[in-house]
């Protein structure tokens, strides 16, 4: 019986989360059953079909004409019946999504063949997003004072559904391709004006049916037509720019390209605020999570237009520093651009003598102030990158399980590690006993840091985790180790700088690139933490940059290599 429960545990673990393929197969056999199911009940009641035409004749909710044409059609009275039957009505429903992931899916493969994990990842949470958006919405459309009918609003939000979808993998694929890159794939450049079509129509159509709506729910409409038109717009103009109407200058597309993103983003996100601002002002909503969520969600879009504006501020400012502080280069040069892969042809030089284009330089430099090839630091406006603020004092507790079983049943060995970043004065203030042990500890694994550089910082974080992590960080400053006093001024200027052995102990650190040295420190005990791990390695690591420097010669003249 045990075995069977873990075997069952097992099975359900395992079990992947239903996909778009599976959701459509069930659909499909759902729909196929409804269907057989219908055909069944209009084969054994004859009748039916009169009785439906009969109730047909008699409904005044529509034009007496209408109703005499309508009726004379077979499938318009089983669409009626259908409507009228709950169960076949949530699958008629249901049949309907489905038909529109198939679509999204076949459109999908058709356009952008097989998305990566990034863009499936993104496209996942987006959705995720509008559904759930949606729903509270319509919780609040259906309890509110102007009840409507579900159901319209069903095949309405599907539709929007799909359109989002598509909206969000066009701008997924543009934000990997350059927009220098030539035209873009002709089934990519279909997809976008097939898109704008779509959105088009239904915003053309809500405009147009303005008088057949309440006007609240129409501004609900207009408002989802109108974000869809403008996000099809965009994806459209992005490949019409790509395309080489406008120009075939590099720099010229890529300012286009730039400006475009920043107006379409910013457009769409004002749109989705408006739409907020109008459903909590205008709607008279009290106070409940409902409304608490339609705050959160105008709290993101006025995010997303802020930072949008702060991203394009910080871009500019990089751009003008580019602008004035390194030269063009001369000659057009046929070499590529390290960032983006694209032929040199007009280009800026950094001062080690890298050249880069305009743009590649600004996205590069918001990043990470270093040239791309050879990583030397370069100039970058001061308000850019403003250096970082030291860490608080960052507090370790670590609970230890040995394995031990409880009655009958057997728990594994682990250990939990918990972490916290209260201030230092709500925690006791380690004595200079315990700084100068820590200190001690810190300066075995960074001998090049000065002790009075520790010590403060142990002062101001309280913790050697914190310090050290500091140091790795480069928040803390590097300095030189004090000679001794007995090496005259020639052994001095043949030992080799400090600065560059710890420069290389930071980066070996940073980037895992372990000597031979390290080797001997990977052997660890099972309950060796993750701390103590990495001090034996940094102190293996200090141990070999050290022999293999001027002043471990005496140690590998007596055979010492680790």
């Amino acid at each position: 019986m045990e075995r069977r429960t873990n075997a069952l545990v097992t099975f359900l673990t395992r079990t992947p989360f239903p996909s778009v393929s599976t959701y459509i197969a069930l659909s499909a056999f759902l729909s196929s059953v409804a269907t057989a199911a219908l055909l069944h009940t209009f084969r054994n009641q004859p009748g039916l079909d009169d009785l439906i035409k009969d109730e047909l004749l008699n409904n005044t909710s529509l034009a007496p004409e209408l109703i005499q044409t309508l009726s004379e059609y077979s499938l318009f009275r089983v669409i009626y019946y259908v409507l009228s039957n709950q169960p076949l009505t949530w699958v008629l429903v249901n049949t309907y999504f489905a038909f529109l992931a198939l679509g999204a899916k076949l459109l999908i493969r058709w356009a952008f063949r097989d998305l990566s994990r990034q863009e499936e990842n993104s496209l996942r949470q987006s959705f995720l997003n509008f559904v759930l958006f949606h729903i509270v919405f319509l919780s609040f459309v259906m309890t509110s004072s102007y009840s409507q009918r579900l159901l319209p609003w069903l095949f309405w939000l599907g539709g929007m559904a799909f359109l989002s979808v598509l909206h969000d993998v066009v701008h997924q694929r543009f934000k990997f391709v350059s927009p220098s890159a030539g035209r873009f794939g002709g089934r990519l450049s279909w997809a976008c004006f097939i898109l704008f079509v779509f959105s088009s129509t239904i915003f053309v159509a809500i405009l147009r049916c303005k008088s057949m709506f309440d006007p609240i729910i129409w501004y609900f409409l207009l408002t989802d037509a109108l974000h869809t038109f403008v996000r099809a717009a965009h994806a459209l103009a992005r490949c019409v720019i790509a395309s080489g109407v406008v120009g075939s200058n590099p720099d010229k597309i890529r300012h286009l390209t730039y400006n475009l993103d920043l107006i379409g983003g910013i457009t769409a996100d004002g749109i989705l605020l408006l739409n907020y601002a109008r459903l909590i002002v205008y709607q008279h909503l009290s106070l409940n999570l409902t409304t608490m969520y339609f705050f959160y969600n105008l709290r993101q879009a006025y995010l997303s237009i802020t930072d949008a504006l702060g991203r394009h501020k910080k871009h500019k400012l990089i751009f003008t520093h580019i602008q004035s502080s390194y030269p063009l280069l001369e000659e057009p040069s046929n070499e590529l651009c390290i960032v983006c892969w694209e032929q040199l042809s007009r280009a800026r030089r950094l001062p080690c003598e890298h050249p880069f284009h305009d743009w590649c330089l600004m996205w590069w430099l918001e990043q990470d102030p270093s040239c791309p090839t050879c990583r030397r630091p370069v100039s970058t406006p001061q308000p850019v990158h403003a250096p970082p603020a030291p860490r608080a004092a960052q507090m370790n507790a670590q609970l230890r399980f040995g394995g031990h079983g409880v009655g009958n049943i057997r728990i594994p060995a682990f250990s939990i590690e918990f972490s916290h970043n209260f201030p230092v004065l709500f925690a006791r203030q380690p004595d200079e006993s315990q700084l100068n042990n820590l200190a001690q500890q810190v300066r075995d694994m960074f001998p090049q840091i000065g002790l009075d550089q520790i010590m403060a910082d142990l002062r101001m974080t309280g913790n050697a985790q914190a310090t050290i992590e500091n140091i790795l960080e480069g928040r803390l400053a590097m300095v030189q180790m004090e000679v001794e006093e007995e090496e005259d001024e020639e052994e001095i200027d043949d030992t080799p700088r400090v600065d560059d052995i710890v420069t290389a102990q930071v980066e070996n650190i940073s980037h895992r690139v372990h000597t031979t040295s390290v080797s001997s420190a990977k052997d660890f005990d099972p309950g060796t933490t993750f701390f103590q791990r990495r001090r034996a390695e940094m102190i293996a690591q200090q141990r070999g940059l050290y022999i293999r420097s001027a002043r471990g010669s005496d140690l590998l003249a007596r055979g010492i290599t680790d």
